[in-house]
Formats: C-alpha cells, sequence, structure tokens
C-alpha cells in the first residue's frame, strides 16, 4: 500500500496594503470578488461531493467482497481512489488562504 499524501498549504506573508507602492488596485479588487464568490460556490460544491464521497465509500464497503474480480469494480476502486485524493486536497481552504492572503491575519481572526 502507498504512502498518502499531504499536502500542506505554504506560510503566507502578509504586507499592509499602506506600505506599498500606490498603484490602480480597481482589476484587484474586482478578481477578489470573483474568487469570494467562486470560493462559496466551490465550498458548496465540495460538501456535496463529500457527501457523494460517504456514499461511494459505502457503495465499496458493501459490495468489495463480492464483486472483487470484475472490471466495473476496478474502475469503482479507481474512482474511490481518485475522489478521496480530491478530497484530500481541502481546496475550500486553500482558496481561503489565498484571499485572506490579500487582507492579513485579522481577517483570518474574525
Amino acid at each position: 500500500m502507498t504512502a498518502r499524501r499531504v499536502r500542506k498549504v505554504p506560510n503566507l506573508s502578509f504586507i499592509q496594503r499602506d506600505s506599498l507602492d500606490p498603484f490602480p488596485s480597481g482589476p484587484i479588487d474586482s478578481a477578489l470578488k470573483v474568487l469570494k464568490s467562486g470560493s462559496r460556490r466551490i465550498k458548496a460544491a465540495c460538501s456535496s461531493f463529500h457527501e457523494e464521497l460517504k456514499l461511494l465509500e459505502r457503495l465499496y464497503y458493501k459490495g468489495k467482497n463480492q464483486h472483487r474480480s470484475s472490471l466495473f469494480w476496478k474502475r469503482v476502486v479507481e474512482l474511490k481512489r481518485l475522489g478521496e485524493r480530491l478530497d484530500g486536497l481541502y481546496v475550500p481552504d486553500m482558496l481561503e488562504q489565498l484571499r485572506f492572503s490579500f487582507w492579513g491575519l485579522t481577517t483570518i481572526l474574525k
């Protein structure tokens, strides 16, 4: 059995916006708004994906002995494995970290 892959979120550094050189921040602010709405949609999608993955794990548990040698069962096992890897990426958390890197530590603590 292979070892589990764990991806750690890198540490984020934060520089106060006042200390940066003045530049037009309109496109950045609009991109952050899109990122915020997108991260909310991804969080909802990941929540339903997690529920479906739990259902797939239950089906796997119930049928692994009976269907072990079937070709379609190998695809089920592959799908389960890929789903677990995708679930282990914690995509909503990574997007939140990215968003909060623009606003600072006080936003994370709220």
